[in-house]
């Protein structure tokens, strides 16, 4: 490669599909059993340096409410696709300005060619800008942890009754043998075998079985949610699923309660972005008590003497209105 051939980008052979001039270095890689890279480096005239980082990291094509990513990717492997890119000046010891900060400098004081390091992995999003690490934009995605809440409660109703022993944990076996031979183990500490103790107002824990899910929908244009979304979330906010929800693997009536939503617009360097889109969260909490044959949600109270029951206040009005959640899925 001579110093001719470098400093006239009209020359080289090689062009991008956006029609930028480059000269090929080499490639290097690494690769795991799961995970993989490759870095490609290559020369381009400095002038082309903003149309390349625009064609390595295009914007992403809006379609109906939502976004497209689009990618740039090596045609030998397409799995991988361009993450991260730098830039250095070619010539060692010969700076560069890219910025044109200083227009007057003499026409050889700077290196008008680029080094570039581009780096090819499997996922586009981590390092993009518009997602902070989402995955494909106008993908709706659906994480859970399960949880529950404890009651102490109190009730008339309750008693004190043994259990049959087990033979097969420590101390078991004589305790069946003496059951078998007439006696009972004391269920109240006090050495009375013969008795079932029934107090008054006797007292329990009992789990209320929970689940947190997080519905995260990245790359919603700014406009939709300006105009439409935000009205959904506030309208579904406190309020209950009247219908089953599919999407969340069919979640009972009235167990679904939206209790909240996280909104973040960001913004990026790219080129032709009027307003940034916006990533949404919503977290939801869902409450299933399976109790003789119901399952019990959000408007269902464990009362102490009558065990779960169906509140209303009024006599009429639920503690949760029901909504038809479907309008959250509908983008």
């Amino acid at each position: 490669m001579t110093q001719a051939l470098i400093d006239t980008p009209a020359n080289w052979r090689l062009r991008t599909p956006y029609g930028v001039p480059y000269k090929h270095l080499t490639f290097s890689g690494q690769f795991s059993r799961y995970e993989g890279s490759i870095n490609w480096e290559l020369l381009i005239p400095d002038s082309y340096l903003k149309t390349f980082l625009n064609e390595l990291f295009p914007l992403p094509l809006r379609f109906g409410n939502t976004f497209i990513p689009r990618s740039f990717v090596l045609n030998a492997f397409p799995q991988l696709v361009a993450t991260n890119a730098s830039f250095e000046p070619f010539i060692e010891g010969k700076p560069n300005d890219v910025m044109r900060i200083d227009p007057g400098a003499n026409s050889e004081t700077y290196s008008k060619i680029l080094k570039m390091t581009v780096e090819f992995s499997p996922t586009a999003e981590a390092n993009d800008p518009t997602t902070g690490g989402s995955s494909e934009g106008g993908q709706i995605q659906v994480s859970s942890r399960t949880s529950g809440e404890f009651l102490n409660v109190k009730g008339r109703q309750t008693k004190i009754v043994p259990r049959e022993a087990d033979p097969n944990v420590p101390g078991g076996a004589a305790a069946a043998a003496a059951a078998a031979g007439g006696a009972q183990p004391a269920v109240d500490g006090s050495g009375d075998t013969t008795a079932v103790r029934s107090p008054e107002g006797g007292t329990m824990n009992i789990i209320v079985p929970m689940t947190e899910w997080t519905i995260r929908i990245p790359q919603i244009p700014y406009d939709f949610y300006r105009d439409d979304y935000i009205h959904r979330l506030r309208a579904l906010q406190g309020r209950v699923n009247s219908n089953y929800l599919p999407q969340l693997f069919t979640a009972f009536p009235e167990t679904i309660l939206l209790t909240g939503f996280d909104y973040e617009q960001r913004f990026t360097w790219r080129d032709g972005q009027s307003s940034a889109p916006v990533d949404i969260s919503i977290q939801m909490i869902e409450k299933r008590v399976v109790d003789d044959g119901l399952i019990r949600g959000h408007n269902d109270f464990f009362d102490p003497d009558n065990g779960w029951s169906y509140l209303r206040y009024n006599g009429e009005k639920p503690a949760y209105e029901k909504t038809d959640y479907g309008i959250l899925f509908d983008v």
